[in-house]
This record gives structure tokens, C-alpha cells and sequence, in this order.
């Protein structure tokens, strides 16, 4: 029996919320649970996309960077190789979009 709360877990009569009890958490063997297998690895979910139209843009930006670096994108969607893209990878056009325009800044 909590005695914040009665027999049933409801507040008491008294109407105030019953106090939250501290808790902790014992870990034996700290040194495994820290490790890289366990809570120290990160889950890091991607994809690395290696196709040639990606590195077709990748070398035009190179060529266009000593230029207006505003004019890039606009000129990397008027080629093949991003309208291409767009068209094979519908799923993923705002993340290719958002990936090719970090790649122009």
C-alpha cells in the first residue's frame, strides 16, 4: 500500500497529488554498459548514394564555385543528371534536394 495513494492508486482524500518516489538505477559492470556494443554505439541510419549523375553535379558545383555561388543550384536543376534524379529517386526528392543545395554552399 503507497501511502500517497490508497488501496487502488487513487489521490488521497486530501486532493494533492501524491509525491513522485525517487528512483535509481543500479548498474553493475558500468564499463560494459558504456562500451561501444551498448549504450555507446550510435545508430547512425545511412545511405551513401554512388551514382554517377551525383558526381556529375558534384564536378559541376567545382566548376561553377569561383563564381556566384546564388547561380549553382539554379544551373544544377537545369541539367540532365539533376532532372534525372528527381525523377529515379521520387521517394527521396526533398532529402536529394536538401543534400544538393548544402552541396552548393
Amino acid at each position: 500500500l503507497n501511502p500517497t495513494t490508497g488501496a487502488n492508486g487513487a489521490a488521497s482524500k486530501s486532493g494533492k497529488k501524491p509525491k513522485q518516489a525517487k528512483r535509481i538505477l543500479l548498474i553493475d559492470e558500468v564499463d560494459v554498459f558504456f562500451s561501444r556494443s551498448f549504450y555507446g554505439e550510435t545508430y547512425d541510419p545511412v545511405l551513401s548514394l554512388k551514382l554517377d549523375k551525383i558526381a556529375e553535379l558534384q564536378n559541376l558545383v567545382w566548376t561553377m564555385k569561383g563564381g556566384d555561388v546564388k547561380m549553382i543550384l539554379p544551373a544544377l536543376k537545369k541539367t540532365e543528371a539533376y532532372k534525372d534524379l528527381m525523377r529515379d529517386y521520387t521517394g527521396v526528392i526533398d532529402i536529394l534536394n536538401s543534400q544538393i543545395a548544402k552541396m552548393c554552399s
